[in-house]
């Protein structure tokens, strides 16, 4: 909910492998943000309320998969 009310604002994945690289893709799998090394600072800026789907991925090649709901 990146809404500025200080919680939940931006996407923090739950892992302990660092760095990762942070791809998240729209409900038709268009790319809509990417960042090397990324450092918990996705707001969902520029973007439709909605389910988007995310992969990470590990300077060790590993890979994590999933997905968020923006709601404002």
């Amino acid at each position: 909910t990146p809404n500025n009310d200080g919680l939940n604002d931006t996407f923090v994945p739950r892992i302990t492998c660092l760095p990762t690289d942070l791809k998240i893709f729209n409900r038709w799998g268009k790319l809509v943000y990417e960042q090397k090394n990324y450092q918990n600072t996705w707001r969902g800026e520029g973007i439709a309320d909605g389910i988007y789907y995310y992969q990470l991925t590990s300077s060790k090649g590993q890979i994590w998969k999933g997905w968020v709901e923006i709601i404002r």
